[in-house]
């Protein structure tokens, strides 16, 4: 992973990094460590690219726990940000070291390693909001008995 605590806390701030950017989909983001090449399409009909250095990726890094614990203000942060949280979490539990990540229509295709092999995953949108649902579900039943 690079050395990131949590892909969770990461492609959820990506999410919010890329809609501040307007980027439209397909967007992708190739990773090797630390380094990550990011290119998307403003839908001007010039795509644009743009690489996060070292220090873009640890901007997202420190972002990211500030966005913990929103709870219902999560739908102010965007769909993007939500679902690719839920996708980070997956990708946690999974211990996947990711090195290719793309957003389509419907979807977000997932290239990486596990345990030494390639691995690709589809994460369809509907999925991940289900999953998303359910984690929070998790999250309030687990508050309400510990309130």
């Amino acid at each position: 992973m690079g050395g990131f605590s949590s892909y969770a806390d990461l492609l959820r701030s990506l999410g919010l990094w890329l809609d501040e950017r307007g980027a439209r989909v397909p967007w992708t983001v190739h990773t090797e460590g630390s380094q990550w090449a990011i290119s998307w399409d403003t839908g001007g009909g010039a795509p644009r690219a743009e690489d996060a250095t070292q220090v873009d990726v640890q901007e997202l890094r420190v972002q990211a726990p500030r966005l913990r614990g929103v709870g219902m203000l999560a739908a102010s942060l965007g769909e993007r940000a939500e679902l690719l949280r839920t996708l980070g979490q997956d990708l946690d539990a999974e211990r996947l070291t990711l090195t290719n990540l793309t957003e389509e229509e419907d979807a977000f295709l997932v290239c990486g390693q596990l345990y030494g092999q390639i691995f690709f995953r589809r994460a369809t949108r509907e999925e991940l909001r289900t999953h998303s649902l359910r984690r929070r579900s998790s999250r309030q039943a687990t508050s309400s008995t510990t309130t």
